[in-house]
């Protein structure tokens, strides 16, 4: 009966209900299909894609008329582009192989970024005995030092493995407008003789080729909203902010003696602060005991930049007191008649004297505006 080995051979072949024929395997002590060639074939009409190949010595190496090989079956008449030859494992190798990242001998081992997103400065030049607080005091003068997610400030000293300073560190302030200041000033700046050295940070990649992480863009903005933000009072900074008072510049005094000095302290002034920012007005209040002026700039963070490098800074043997006018003291003090027709007297002694003819703004009937503080506010 067709699909039951005999009785009495068990172990002879037989054909089963669909006509396969099916031979006994000591090995695996079952029947299997008789592989022969009508089994081949019927096996590759029904599964072509994944047919195991002719073998080797059917196929046979050919080119097209432009010269690009292919290999033709001489017994099926079938041609393909891959070669049958190679063992499956090989092409698989070639393919992990390809997959697998291109190592470049003389990949980069530094990294510039651009000016306008590098907020670090590179120092040289540090005495050997620099401490962590005192670079950061100095850094501190132009502009507001990031943090890390700690709260500690982004400064580093480098040191040997030994722990011993080598005379170059690093600060990463929160802005980047910080940096142009810092290079400016700080560039041949003295510290107990040595002189310094400051540019722009360059970095290196990490020893897997990438460059360091970098804090997401959420987390970077609660770090800036919170040195930034004032801890008491509104966050939005009054624009008095950006007027900045200097005291101690001068003696009422030296007006007297040399008339000129009035409008030579104003231009040096202004071209000092210039180097902070934009600087809309400077008033002299001339007549004030303490020797007090006042610089407007465009922008309160210009203002900040100011007073962080002339507050302690030594004039004329004056130390300078710098800070933010609070926008309701007013500094000027009127002239009487008594002091006028004097300051008036003075003057033609002076030009009796046959010094240097004085400017047009100068001269005694068009008499110097006294300038007031809320001069500023009315600018606002």
């Amino acid at each position: 009966m067709s699909g039951e080995a005999p009785a009495a051979h068990a172990h002879a072949p037989y054909v089963d209900d669909a006509g396969t024929l099916m031979e006994w395997s000591d090995e695996h002590q079952a029947f299997f299909p008789k592989i022969d060639e009508s089994l081949i074939e019927q096996y590759q009409a029904s599964y072509e894609s994944t047919a195991p190949p002719p073998a080797d010595d059917e196929w046979e190496r050919q080119e097209t008329p432009d010269g690009k090989p292919y290999f033709f079956n001489k017994k099926t008449g079938k041609t393909q582009w891959n070669d049958p030859h190679k063992h499956p494992e090989e092409k698989k190798k070639k393919d992990k192989d390809l997959s697998k990242p291109k190592e470049h001998k003389d990949e980069k081992k530094f990294f510039q970024l651009s000016d306008d997103k590098n907020p670090n400065v590179y120092v040289t030049g540090l005495p050997q005995d620099t401490t962590d607080e005192e670079f950061e005091e100095l850094m501190s003068k132009y502009g507001i030092i990031a943090e890390d997610a700690d709260g500690e400030k982004k400064v580093k000293l480098y040191r040997t493995p030994e722990g011993e300073l080598k005379g170059d560190a690093r600060c990463c302030y929160l802005k980047v407008a910080s940096v142009a200041l810092a290079l400016q000033l700080l560039d041949g700046y003295e510290l107990r003789g040595q002189t310094l050295h400051a540019s722009r940070a360059v970095f290196q990649y990490k020893e897997d080729g990438h460059a360091p992480p970098r804090v997401g863009k959420k987390k970077k903005s609660a770090a800036q909203s919170k040195l930034l933000s004032w801890k008491e009072g509104p966050t939005v900074r009054p624009k008095v902010a950006s007027v900045v008072v200097i005291k101690h510049m001068f003696d009422p005094k030296e007006f007297e003696e040399d008339p000129t000095y009035l409008t030579e302290l104003s231009e040096d002034v202004r071209t000092e602060c210039s180097k902070f920012g934009q600087v809309k007005k400077v008033l002299i209040f001339d007549r004030h005991p303490e020797g007090v002026l006042s610089v407007r700039f465009s922008s309160k963070d210009e203002a900040d930049s100011c007073i962080a490098v002339m507050n302690g800074r030594w004039f004329a043997k004056r130390k300078l007191e710098a800070e933010h006018w609070d926008g309701t003291t007013n500094y000027s003090i009127e002239e009487t008649d008594l002091e006028r027709q004097e300051r008036l007297k003075k003057w033609d002694q002076f030009l009796d004297a046959g010094d240097d003819e004085p400017k047009e703004k100068e001269q005694p009937e068009r008499p110097i505006k006294r300038a007031r503080a809320d001069d500023d506010a009315d600018d606002d």
